[in-house]
C-alpha cells in the first residue's frame, strides 16, 4: 500500500488490496493529511497480522492476564512500547552487584583518590543492600526516590545522592540504562558548612606535646612517640593544606615531599599531582611558608621523602591515643578552617583562597568563621619557643 497525493482535491489516497480489505475487494480510501494515511496503513497491516496469528492457550492466558493487570489492551500496547524503548534498546545488561564492581574498577583505572573510592564503595554497598542483586534495567526513578528518602536529612543523605547520581549517569552513558533515571531527582539537602575552628591554646598545646616539648600533664615526662605527626598538624594548621595532600593510604599515592619545600624562598610548592583534583590543566599552587611553620618543620626536616611519613591507618591510631590523653578533640576539618579563619582576620580573602587552592566564595562558605581584625596574628605566632599559657583561649 502506497500513499498518493491527489492534487486537485488536496487529499491523500491509499489503495487497499482485496486481501487486506474488510469488504473483500479493492478499495480506495482518502485522507486529509499524509500522517492520517500512514496511520491507516499501519492499522490495516496490524489487523491483518493479528488475523494471521494463532495463539496457543498459554499465550492467550498470558495476554488476558497482562490486559487485566494493566486495565486495557491500549495500556498493554503502551507497556510494550515502553519495554521496547527501554529494556530492549539496551546495548549491555548486568546485575547490580556486577555493575558496581565494574564501576569501582573504573574509578581505580581513572586514578580517583583512594578516599573517594572508599566513599563510593561504602555508599554503593548500602545501595546494593537496599535493592538486592537485581537486573540494573529494573531500577526505576520511584525506587531511587524511596531509597534516598529513607535517610535522615543532612550531609550523609546529600553524599548518597551524589554517589548514586554519578553511578546511575555512568551506567546510562555506558549503555546499561536506557535513560538517566536521576535526571529529575534533585538533592533533598544542601551541603552543611562546618566552620568550627581550634582554640589558640589547644593548638599550641597540641604542637608542643607532639614535638616532645611539653608533657601531657605536669609531673609526667615528655614523649616523642607522636613526633611523626608534627608535620601533619603544622601543614594543616599553619599552611592550610588538605589531608589528602599530605597523608596517604597507599604507597602509590602522591603527597607533599620535602623536595617541594623551597626553604630559600619560604615557599611550599604543591605539585599538580598532589593538589586538589579539579578540571584545571595545571593544579600546581604556591603556599607561603609561615615563619612559625618553618621553625616547627625544621625540627623534623629531611632531605627527601614524604613530609608526613606515616600512613593513614597508623595516623588514625596515634591520633586516637594522642587526643585521649590531651582530653579534647579537633573539630571536623578544624585545621583548614582555623588556617583560613585566622588568616583572613588580617589578610585579604584573595590571598587566603589562593593559598588554599579554592575560590573566595568557597572559602567564605565552607571554611571561614568571622573573627575580629588581627585576631589571627597570634595563631601564626605559635613557635617552638612560645611560653606556655600566654595565649588566651577564645570565649
Amino acid at each position: 500500500m502506497k500513499i498518493k497525493r491527489i492534487g486537485s482535491k488536496n487529499l491523500f489516497r491509499v489503495t487497499v488490496p482485496a486481501n487486506l480489505s474488510d469488504a473483500g475487494k479493492r478499495q480506495d480510501k482518502y485522507f486529509k493529511t499524509r500522517e492520517a494515511a500512514q496511520l491507516k496503513i499501519q492499522e490495516i497491516r496490524g489487523k491483518h497480522k493479528y488475523r494471521q496469528t494463532e495463539f496457543t492457550p498459554e499465550e492467550s492466558a498470558v495476554f488476558l492476564l497482562a490486559k487485566e493487570r494493566l486495565g486495557s489492551a491500549q495500556a498493554l500496547l503502551k507497556a510494550a512500547d515502553h519495554y521496547e524503548k527501554t529494556y530492549l534498546s539496551l546495548t549491555k545488561h548486568a546485575m547490580l552487584f556486577e555493575l558496581i564492581e565494574i564501576y569501582l574498577k573504573y574509578l581505580d583505572y581513572e586514578h580517583k583518590a583512594r578516599r573517594t573510592q572508599n566513599t563510593y564503595r561504602g555508599r554503593l554497598e548500602d545501595f546494593y543492600g537496599a535493592f538486592g542483586d537485581i537486573d540494573v534495567a529494573e531500577i526505576t526513578p520511584v525506587r531511587l526516590r524511596e531509597y534516598l528518602g529513607s535517610f535522615p536529612p543532612g550531609n550523609n543523605r546529600r553524599t548518597h545522592h551524589k554517589v548514586v547520581r554519578t553511578f546511575i549517569r555512568w551506567a546510562y552513558h555506558n549503555g546499561y540504562l536506557a535513560t538517566d533515571l536521576m535526571d529529575q531527582i534533585r538533592p533533598m539537602d544542601k551541603w552543611n558548612s562546618n566552620t568550627d575552628i581550634i582554640e589558640l591554646e589547644k593548638y599550641r598545646r597540641l604542637l608542643f606535646v607532639v614535638a616532645g616539648l611539653e608533657p601531657f600533664s605536669p609531673g609526667l615526662p615528655t614523649t616523642t612517640r607522636y613526633l611523626r605527626l608534627l608535620s601533619y598538624f603544622v601543614l594543616g594548621g599553619l599552611c592550610g593544606m588538605r589531608r589528602s595532600e599530605i597523608l596517604r593510604d597507599h604507597l602509590n599515592e602522591q603527597i607533599l615531599c620535602w623536595e617541594d619545600i623551597n626553604w630559600a624562598k619560604n615557599l611550599i610548592i604543591v605539585p599538580h599531582e598532589v593538589a586538589k583534583a579539579t578540571p584545571a590543566s595545571d593544579r600546581r599552587r604556591y603556599i607561603p611558608l609561615e615563619p612559625a611553620a618553618r621553625e616547627w618543620l625544621q625540627m623534623v626536616a629531611e632531605s627527601s621523602g614524604p613530609v608526613v611519613n606515616v600512613y593513614q591507618a597508623t595516623h588514625t591510631k596515634l591520633c586516637r591515643e594522642l587526643f585521649d590523653q590531651l582530653g579534647f578533640r579537633l573539630p571536623k576539618n578544624g585545621l583548614c578552617n582555623s588556617y583560613a579563619s585566622y588568616a583572613q582576620s588580617f589578610r585579604s580573602p584573595g590571598e587566603v583562597a589562593k593559598a588554599c587552592g579554592d575560590l573566595e566564595s568557597t572559602i567564605r562558605r565552607s571554611y571561614i568563621q568571622v573573627l575580629e581584625p588581627d585576631e589571627g596574628r597570634a595563631w601564626f605566632d605559635i613557635r617552638p619557643d612560645t611560653p606556655a599559657k600566654i595565649i588566651q583561649m577564645r570565649a
